[in-house]
């Protein structure tokens, strides 16, 4: 199963499909028509003839050529950054970056803003996106999906793991443990089972957590830091019992498998979010603002939702999954899409660390990555 966190590919596939891209959104641009380069992640959209791009092309006519090749948010700033700060036009319209890097570009004056004025569905987005120190009022991002991180465990092979106290430290676990190659998420989860404020996080804390996590790994107690698709056939065939997880990739798995179990851990989950942004430049705000006010009319959303099964940040997808049909109104009761406000308030973002300490932990979870 291919998830939105499939990005772990070779430098020669990932600069083809980079070429390949590029030369189909030139297509768009030579066509003299209104139109719009998206870069998005993959398998991160409903596809085909009756999917959101598709009917967005029919409503507004505007021609979308939308490219699901972004493979790694470091490999996309590397890309484009140095034409972004030149002044150079990059050849897409809008980039869905997750948030650490859109706040990056934000602090780079890499992006330009949101075309307010066009955005009457902008009144649709959740209340705490536009509570985000960064960007107060959601001013220079739309935020595309919600990605939250727990633990998933398999009730065939143990019982509940309801903590990552529990994860790191039960004996009946040992060997049968993996956690994430997102090193905000398994650390920040780490962090929260330490009681340290992930919101404002520390980098001596960080760091103490990524030395916990070697000492781990050694032991022999986490078998593994996995990506996406690894951790999903170990969790499929039983090589792990219990993990670090997204609630995203759960929720599908648990459609062939409903004994795979996913729950917020009681220290707290963490949340991330990839979000829409537009690069400094582009001349293309007119089709931008009809595709960000297409994606965040509720029942549009809803159709997304119903697809990826990720948490929408539009406010009225539930309502509208729940008149969507049979399995619609299933999902709207799903309490990993629509989480109760108990489990919201257990929900954390990184924050407060610079770019260059970013830098620093993310090179040195890396190296863990590599033994």
């Amino acid at each position: 199963m291919a998830t939105r966190r499939d990005m772990l590919r070779s430098f020669g596939l990932a600069a083809a499909a980079a070429a390949a891209s590029a030369c189909s959104a030139e297509q768009v641009a030579d066509s003299g028509v209104d139109r719009l380069r998206f870069l998005n992640w993959n398998d991160y959209i409903d596809e085909g003839p009756d999917g959101t791009v598709a009917r967005f092309e029919r409503s507004t006519g505007v021609k979308v050529a939308y490219a699901p090749e972004l493979n790694d948010n470091v490999e996309m700033y590397n890309r484009f950054a140095p034409d972004l700060r030149a002044g150079k036009r990059i050849p897409y319209d809008l980039l869905c970056p997750t948030f650490w890097m859109a706040e990056r570009m934000l602090a780079e004056d890499l992006l330009d803003p949101l075309p307010i004025a066009e955005l009457q569905n902008h009144a649709n987005l959740d209340v705490p996106f536009l509570q985000l120190p960064w960007d107060r009022g959601a001013r220079y991002q739309m935020p595309y999906q919600v990605v939250v991180a727990g633990i998933a465990y398999n009730e065939a092979l143990t019982g509940p793991v309801n903590s990552m106290g529990e994860l790191l430290t039960r004996s009946d676990l040992a060997g049968k443990v993996s956690v994430l190659s997102e090193m905000l998420d398994t650390v920040g989860l780490m962090l929260l089972a330490e009681g340290s404020d992930v919101t404002n996080v520390l980098v001596d804390d960080a760091q103490r957590s990524i030395a916990r996590l070697r000492d781990l790994l050694a032991s022999g107690h986490v078998a593994a830091i996995r990506d996406s698709e690894d951790y999903l056939a170990a969790l499929r065939d039983g090589t792990v019992h219990a993990c670090v997880a997204w609630a995203g990739d759960i929720i599908q798995m648990q459609r062939d498998d409903p004994s795979i179990k996913f729950v917020f851990p009681t220290e707290g989950a963490m949340r991330s979010f990839d979000t829409m942004v537009i690069p400094k430049g582009t001349p293309n705000r007119s089709a931008v603002a009809k595709w960000m006010n297409y994606l965040y009319d509720p029942s549009n959303a809803a159709r997304v939702t119903r697809s990826i099964q990720y948490i929408s940040p539009v406010l009225g997808v539930q309502v509208a999954l729940e008149r969507s049909g049979a399995d619609g109104a299933e999902l709207s009761n799903s309490p990993l899409l629509f989480p109760d406000a108990a489990a919201r308030a257990r929900m954390f973002t990184w924050g407060g660390t610079t770019a260059d300490e970013l830098d620093a932990l993310l090179d040195d979870f890396a190296a863990l990555q590599e033994g």
